[in-house]
């Protein structure tokens, strides 16, 4: 395959000032591509044989500018030709172009994933914010462990070396955490694998596998001591509104992110059908739907009647309302740890107990992978709202 590059100026239009557009002309199997440099001389002070732009006058200093360019460009393109000889890649103008206009460093990976991160938010390929700053951290991480990491100093010790680093250096002793600064680290690696970048992968000798959840579900005895003491009359306001909310996640799984979010308009009250996209598999376009029994009608009645606004669930944020169960815990002398992320767990716990079915749960916790709850199964929403029922044993003692 044959390639080159030169640069020319445009003959056939010049602006007002007299001044025509320089650009860069690329030869790939004998067929010319034009790239735009943003640059613009006059036709007379252009050396087309050396593609170099001549000074205006005596004293003209611009074109040593404008010269800049033009060696930037001749540099750029030469080091993308060198890229896909080689990795042995088949060239198109397509493909040299993305290359080309790319900043993104083919050395450096630190600079490598920089300069992807930035290009993949601008392009929507992120899509939620909190991935784009979870990934941000990493990256910081990674210049605080070495400011500039070289593709070719990534080597089977380097996956083991950063995660004691992060353990001990950055005291980050929580498994999961460090579990998911590996889990973007890869993910840009492959991504540097996709654009035939070569390294060793530091990860072929080093895994770290993500630690399961602390939270455990509370059982029956201990969901009608906390209904019990949502109906007592001494509860105070605060304590009701967190109690409240934390119940209803546990008869429906859903997530603080979707309780923090829930609208009035989500909820069907003639048919007793909560339904509304999923904040977490939003751009999945998944919906939740899921008709409610007695119970949990009574709690979303008592919000409804409560809260006379759209938005409702939301009068505490996460972290307070956490301190709010812990403490509510404490008063009622129950040993197990409260939390929001109990509730969704309880909520699949108690339904299997019960004799609920894998699909039907499959299907109310909007899971998708087989290792989650066994295979997706298409099921109606009349077995949906018959299958919802069972929960009704959870409020007879």
């Amino acid at each position: 395959m044959r390639y080159s590059s030169k640069v020319r100026i445009r003959k056939d239009y010049s602006n007002k000032d007299g001044r025509s557009s320089i650009y860069l002309q690329v030869i790939i199997n004998r067929k010319p591509y034009k790239i735009d440099l943003t640059v613009t001389w006059p036709q007379k002070k252009f050396d087309s044989v050396k593609g170099l732009c001549r000074p205006l006058s005596r004293t003209d200093k611009t074109y040593q500018d404008c010269n800049l360019v033009i060696n930037q460009a001749l540099a750029k393109a030469n080091e993308v030709f060198i890229h896909f000889r080689l990795t042995n890649q088949p060239i198109t103008f397509e493909s040299f172009k993305q290359s080309f206009e790319t900043e993104i460093s083919k050395d450096s990976f630190t600079s490598y994933f920089e300069g992807k991160l930035k290009e993949r938010w601008k392009k929507r390929k992120i899509k939620s914010y909190n991935t784009f700053r979870n990934q941000k951290l990493t990256l910081t991480k990674l210049k605080n462990y070495k400011n500039d990491i070289l593709f070719a100093d990534l080597n089977h010790e380097f996956a083991e070396n950063f995660d004691l680093w992060l353990e001990f250096d950055q005291k980050l002793t929580n498994l999961n955490s460090r579990w998911q600064h590996h889990k973007n680290l890869r993910a840009y690696l492959n991504l540097a694998k996709k654009d035939f970048i070569l390294f060793d992968d530091p990860y072929q000798y080093f895994n770290i596998k993500k630690q399961q959840s602390s939270w455990k579900p509370i059982n029956k005895d201990i969901f009608n001591q906390l209904l019990t003491y949502y109906d007592n009359k001494e509860i105070s306001y605060r304590e009701k509104v967190v109690l409240r909310r934390f119940l209803f996640m546990c008869l429906t799984s859903l997530r603080i992110s979707d309780m923090l979010r829930m609208k009035r308009s989500y909820y069907n009250e003639r048919n007793h059908v909560l339904e509304f996209t999923a904040f977490k598999t939003r751009y999945q376009n998944k919906t939740f739907r899921m008709k409610l029994i007695p119970l949990a009608r009574r709690l979303m009645e008592d919000e409804l009647i409560d809260k006379k606004t759209e938005g409702i669930f939301n009068k505490f944020l996460e972290q307070p309302s956490n301190r709010i169960l812990k403490e509510i815990g404490e008063k009622l002398e129950i040993k197990q740890k409260l939390h929001h992320h109990v509730g969704r767990n309880t909520f699949a716990t108690l339904y299997l107990e019960f004799g609920g079915s894998l699909e039907l749960l499959q299907k109310y916790m909007l899971h998708t992978k087989i290792s989650t709850t066994m295979k997706y199964v298409k099921i109606s929403e009349e077995r949906l709202d018959k299958g919802i029922d069972i929960m009704e044993k959870i409020s007879n003692s």
